[in-house]
């Protein structure tokens, strides 16, 4: 689903009633799906990252493959999601793998049983009146930088950010109050 207006409508629907681990679950994937069609990007290279109710980690809620791989401390020099999470700011590095960062996440296996390097990042804390509640990072993977595409614009940056403005109180709505940083 491409349009953001079809998207908050059905998420208004997910959302409507009993908000289960499902329901976030399902909320999650449709966020991640938007981004995904509407980039050009692969599954696996939209995550979002949900922190705990005491604002100590970040964990995965997608992509799926990544959902309890383990946890970050949002004190975290060396993660990029954390440093996002932290300063409360959007960023684009479009020469990521030059970068000092936390690469754990980078050795486990895609569902298509590949390791992909992340060439290029795109993020923006998930925030609803100023309580931050996650980070979406958005990457470009592949063997070589060719394979990972085209570089990020600052039209790609407001664009996400003005969708995750529009997205993000959905995330809350379902975001148990006691989340400890899994989903399973």
């Amino acid at each position: 689903m491409k349009d953001l207006n079809l998207l908050t409508v059905t998420l208004s629907e997910i959302t409507a009633g009993n908000h289960s681990e499902e329901t976030l679950k399902k909320t999650i994937n449709e966020i991640a799906k938007f981004f995904a069609e509407n980039l050009n990007l692969n599954n696996d290279e939209v995550a979002i990252l949900l922190t705990d109710k005491d604002k100590e980690v970040l964990s995965f809620a997608a992509p799926e493959y990544l959902v309890n791989s383990g946890l970050i401390p949002t004190n975290s020099s060396d993660a990029f999601a954390s440093i996002v999470f932290t300063l409360d700011k959007k960023a684009i590095d479009n020469n990521f793998n030059q970068q000092k960062h936390l690469n754990l996440f980078e050795f486990i296996k895609t569902p298509e049983n590949k390791i992909k390097q992340i060439w290029k990042m795109l993020a923006t804390t998930i925030k609803v009146d100023g309580e931050k509640l996650g980070v979406l990072e958005l990457s470009k993977k592949g063997e070589t930088i060719l394979e990972a595409g085209d570089d990020f614009t600052n039209e790609d940056l407001d664009f996400v950010v003005n969708a995750m403005e529009k997205l993000a109180p959905f995330i809350k709505k379902v975001m148990p109050v006691n989340f400890r940083g899994k989903l399973t």
